[in-house]
């Protein structure tokens, strides 16, 4: 369902980490950042996603700073904090390329997080050269003042006057239970002091993900605090649901028209993480978009790779993505096709072209670094999907417009999308509507894309993200109606030779192969098979389930780690299939 793509430029920022970074419309801006202990920089770059090139912003008044954050408003950038303290704010006018400061007495931080709503930047967490906070600010742009923002309970407020009794006797108990009742307090109402944690806001909410706590191990909780009431709420996760686990030092963006916060890489219990989580507002549940490790578990799995990459996973996991999951390591020098696993990156978010970007951080192994990624959420596959809405092939579902036109759906993708109790309340509210509306619906259920917010509730849906709907597509066996079977060769495992796919993701992703299997069908008295006319060199179980892998998921593998037998063959598969009329797999 997706890819990264890395972009080489010879212009570029140096190796850095600990860089702030800021995303306004389609460039990505990061200020500052280290190469070392000692050695900071001061500038200020961005990269332009419409023309695929860095400028460098020559600015005069910024010194050397990092752990500092950005932020945008009204396409200013504002500077706050760091390990070399700014004094107040600094201004970056883009057009005029002047930096102007903005005396005022401002609280000292750094390694916190910060994010803007409306004419006001928050911040949360942090820490000084003594201790770690907690504590909301909130710096007004229009007044040019600070305030901190102090969170309420509702069942102290409601108790007030109840309880001053029994407040006035805590306050004269000995001090190691005060501090014990603090700490309890803390836990159930408030996160502890932090630093290294994520900060965004959806819907007059502030959310935040792990950290680092005082005593410097990892933190996994999830908070939102409520602008309105000034309630912190504590967000556990469902029950079986896999979350990001114990990280510091990730990044997290409003993606998606700001319906999913997305987390990327951190570091945490001694692992750089590569993974890209995503949290939904409306679902209220964690999914893991991108773990590299499932697609090697697959390899393994087929002997293309040693038993001795256990280290890098976990006996049990699926062909797909499971919860049992051991990080991916990189060893130093390795080359990928995807960004090695980092933390303290900058991150940031294209809505018109649908891309995550990432660059530079720090990895164990690779140290300090400057590359660049871009990671493609409307890839192939979700491409391919939207076009067999608008060819209706296979469509089995039918409803009209309200100038009574035919508008078809398929059932499959709809009873995964909704849950088969639930599809045809669905299709009933939709059927009459305007055309409009209701292609407005498709493009979302097929593609994620849609606007799922809408003025009439019962139109308003709520999905899990495509990516995670296809992939436990990928498992569902019995909804599969199309068998490829291997021929019989001197390669191929007689006990591993059938594969099961469904039909009209064949349709999506090759229609011209499509039309070639229905006019195989039509003189084949076997219904619903495919047998691979297998050339000289023929088609193994195991490129065969990489292939299949791929046409689900748009992954592959790094083609360092595949043999050159497997690559030819893949190769084959491409030509057999006809996918996108290309020759080759890499």
């Amino acid at each position: 369902m997706y890819s990264w793509d890395h972009i080489f430029k010879k212009e570029k920022p140096n190796q850095r980490t600990s860089h702030a970074f800021t995303m306004i419309e389609n460039k990505l801006f990061i200020s500052g950042g280290a190469r070392t202990k000692k050695k900071k920089y001061s500038s200020l770059w961005t990269f332009d996603l419409d023309t695929n090139k860095w400028t460098k912003f020559h600015l005069t008044n910024l010194e050397p700073i990092a752990c500092h954050t950005m932020v945008n408003y009204k396409k200013f950038l504002y500077l706050f904090g760091g390990t070399k303290q700014i004094q107040g704010l600094a201004k970056i006018n883009l057009k005029t390329k002047k930096v102007t400061k903005i005396n005022v007495q401002s609280p000292y931080l750094y390694n916190h997080s910060s994010c803007v709503h409306g004419d006001i930047m928050y911040v949360f967490g942090g820490k000084d050269l003594r201790q770690k906070y907690n504590t909301i600010r909130a710096f007004n742009f229009k007044t040019k003042q600070w305030k901190v923002i102090k969170p309420t309970n509702k069942k102290e407020s409601q108790n007030k006057n109840k309880n001053k009794d029994q407040d006035e006797k805590t306050e004269k108990t000995e001090k190691t239970e005060k501090t014990e009742k603090t700490n309890q307090n803390r836990e159930n109402e408030t996160p502890i002091p932090r630093d290294l944690t994520s900060l965004v806001i959806s819907n007059n909410r502030l959310y935040i993900f792990g950290g680092q706590q005082h005593n410097g191990f990892e933190l996994d909780d999830f908070w939102s605090f409520d602008l309105n009431t000034k309630v912190w709420t504590k967000i556990k996760p469902k029950a079986n649901e896999p979350s990001p686990g114990k990280r510091r030092s990730h990044r997290a963006v409003l993606t998606n028209k700001g319906r999913i916060m997305t987390l990327y890489g951190g570091y945490g219990e001694g692992n750089f993480y590569p993974e890209i989580w995503q949290y939904s507002f409306r679902t209220g549940s964690w999914r893991a978009l991108y773990r590299p490790g499932c697609l090697k578990q697959l390899l393994k799995n087929n002997g293309i790779l040693p038993k001795n990459t256990d280290r890098f996973l976990s006996s049990n996991s699926s062909p797909l993505c499971s919860s049992s999951y051991i990080p991916w390591h990189t060893k130093k020098n390795e080359v990928t096709e995807f960004p090695v696993e980092r933390r303290v990156c900058a991150l940031g978010w294209s809505e018109k072209y649908k891309k995550l970007i990432v660059h530079g951080g720090y990895n164990g192994n690779h140290g300090r670094l400057s590359d660049l990624w871009a990671f493609n959420l409307g890839t192939s596959l979700r491409n391919d999907l939207f076009k067999i809405t608008k060819d209706q092939f296979l469509v089995d579902v039918f409803i009209r417009d309200d100038e009574n036109n035919k508008i078809g759906f398929h059932s499959s993708l709809l009873a995964l999308r909704f849950g088969k109790e639930n599809v045809h309340d669905f299709l009933n509210v939709l059927n009459g509507k305007p055309r409009s509306i209701i292609w407005d619906k498709i493009e979302e259920i097929y593609s994620d894309y849609g606007d799922r917010y809408s003025e009439d509730e019962q139109l308003t849906l709520s999905l899990e993200p495509l990516e995670s709907d296809i992939r436990e597509l990928y498992n569902q066996h019995e909804t599969k109606d199309i068998e490829i079977r291997l021929k019989a060769n001197k390669f191929s495992n007689t006990n591993k030779n059938k594969f099961r796919i469904h039909k009209w993701l064949l349709a999506a992703r090759s229609f011209e192969y499509f039309q070639f299997f229905l006019k195989q069908q039509s003189q084949n008295s076997q219904q619903n098979q495919i047998q691979i006319i297998t050339p000289k060199l023929g088609i193994t179980y195991p490129t065969l389930s990489i292939f299949i892998h791929y046409l689900y998921t748009d992954e592959k593998p790094t083609k360092k780690l595949i043999p050159g037998y497997i690559r030819r063959e893949l190769d084959l598969c491409m030509k057999h299939f006809k996918l996108y009329n290309k020759k080759k797999f890499f």
